[in-house]
């Protein structure tokens, strides 16, 4: 388990001495244009001692563990914290050997905001808690003894909380700032609160909890009588499903809104402004599509299989699927075409290989590298996507459906970050490059130019406030339209 967030990073092992470096007031001399920069030397452990450290997210705190005798310490911004056989990575894991942390990164804990830390150090049979330099709480500890826990040491957003789980007596116990709550069976997942401010656990699925144990489930830290599936939205409300007399209640906060035979699935919109879902009113009725309490017609044996909500949490997209297989796209309750497939995809390769070469790392998630597609557009004003139809592909824009392209390169468009600028680089039935920006199709040299790669488009990309666009047409870089000298870079 890696439970240390790090923002930077601290060297190897082997370093003798760890300094912060903290600007000083810097002010410009009446003689020269120059700012004197005061830098103080800020050690933060003992010289030759260091093992290794961790920082939190800003890089306002360092944690260092250092050689203390034949044991160790673990010191917050300098301030030492009480003596450790071991610095473990989980309440029962092994105790990890000097030199084996990655790069010297040890396993603190830091809050998102970098405001609160914690570790977990193992000082005799025991492992012990310690938050914010502090000792939490403390317990038996098994070396390796239980490897499946679902809550790791965790902070809440803001450092409001911090959960981990142990198992004593044969049972299972979500800690939360040190106060272990009701046993169970079975390892429970744990649901956080945007806010940081409310949890819940338990009861996540319909069967017994395992060892006699009954259903339940805890909500602040109070156990309460319903059960199901759980989810927070954007606006720190709980929503739960759950099974009652052959039927599904959805409850809000614990509160019952809606009973029908099903309700899946259920869609949130990014802002929690928005709520859609699948009911079906009773059990061999087709099912309803419902959008913030108001219903969707759907064609007969119709269905939706995705839903897709806007930026501004004011628009919405549905991928409906029909009983022949074939889809179509429903954008704020206006059906499209249908078409064999529309393509549920991510920026193309070449556009990952630019956003790690210029980052100088992978990215964790599509989104990382720009904006999904099918999607709408940054400011909420259209909606792309990717269809296919009799070997074909048509980029569509709205009701908008492109000129189709061959399958000879997959048509993956590029939004802008800012605004509604799109952008798309296919291969024509005549087998040559089109590009469409904004709407505007320009025909180019064939995929791979005569001779190889001298004739390719790719990297096609907008800047970051969306006003000028970029792209490598063979050996050039070609700036809003115009090709600039000299030879490709390797972009």
């Amino acid at each position: 388990m890696n439970t240390t967030d790090h923002s930077g990073k601290c060297g190897s092992a082997t370093l003798s001495r760890l300094f912060l470096g903290v600007l000083g007031a810097a002010a410009l001399s009446a003689s020269a244009a120059s700012a004197t920069v005061k830098v103080e030397e800020l050690p933060l452990g003992p010289d030759g001692d260091i093992v290794g450290c961790a920082v939190s997210p800003h890089g306002g705190h360092v944690a260092v563990l250092a050689n203390k005798g034949s044991r160790f310490v673990v010191l917050l911004d300098n301030v030492e914290g009480p003596r450790i056989d071991a610095l473990l990575s989980g309440v029962y894991s092994g105790p990890a050997g000097v030199g084996t942390y990655p790069n010297g990164q040890i396993p603190v804990l830091f809050s998102n905001d970098g405001s609160h830390s914690a570790y977990i150090g193992k000082i005799g049979d025991e492992y012990v808690v310690m938050e914010d330099g502090k000792e939490l709480c403390r317990g038996p500890f098994v070396s390796n003894g239980m490897s499946n826990m679902t809550v790791q040491l965790t902070f809440s957003p803001g450092g409001k909380h911090l959960f981990f789980m142990n198992f004593d007596g044969g049972k299972y116990h979500v800690v939360v700032d040190g106060k272990p709550g009701p046993p169970t069976g079975i390892s429970q997942p744990l649901i956080i609160s945007p806010d940081g401010e409310h949890y819940a656990y338990g009861g996540f699925t319909n069967s017994s909890l395992g060892n006699g144990v009954p259903n339940w489930a805890v909500v602040d830290g109070q156990q309460v009588n319903y059960v199901g599936d759980m989810q927070y939205t954007a606006k720190n409300v709980l929503l739960s499903t759950l099974p009652f007399q052959g039927n599904t209640l959805l409850l809000l906060n614990g509160k019952p809104s809606i009973k029908a035979y099903g309700i899946n699935p259920i869609w949130i919109s990014p802002d929690g402004a928005q709520i859609a879902m699948m009911i079906t009113p009773t059990s061999g009725q087709p099912p309803i599509f419902s959008v913030d309490g108001k219903t969707i017609p759907l064609d007969q044996g119709m269905s939706v299989g995705y839903l897709y909500f806007s930026p501004d949490g004011k628009r919405w997209a549905a991928l409906c699927n029909d009983r022949t297989g074939s889809k179509c796209m429903m954008i704020d309750g206006k059906k499209g075409e249908m078409y064999q497939s529309i393509a549920n995809q991510s920026p193309a390769a070449d556009y990952y290989q630019r956003w790690t070469w210029v980052n100088g790392k992978t990215p964790a998630s599509s989104s990382d590298v720009g904006i999904a597609v099918p999607g709408f557009t940054a400011d909420s004003s259209q909606f792309v996507y990717v269809a296919s139809q009799g070997g074909r592909q048509f980029m569509v824009v709205n009701e908008d459906e492109s000129n189709g392209f061959s399958s000879q390169q997959t048509l993956a468009p590029i939004l802008s970050p800012v605004g509604h600028r799109i952008g798309v680089i296919g291969v024509a039935p005549n087998g040559k490059q089109h590009v469409i920006l904004d709407g505007q199709e320009k025909e180019y040299g064939p995929p791979n130019g005569a001779g190889g790669i001298p004739g390719r488009i790719n990297y096609l990309t907008f800047t970051p406030d969306g006003t000028r666009y970029a792209m490598i047409n063979g050996p050039h870089l070609v700036v809003d339209g115009v090709a600039l000298g000299g030879t490709n870079p390797g972009m």
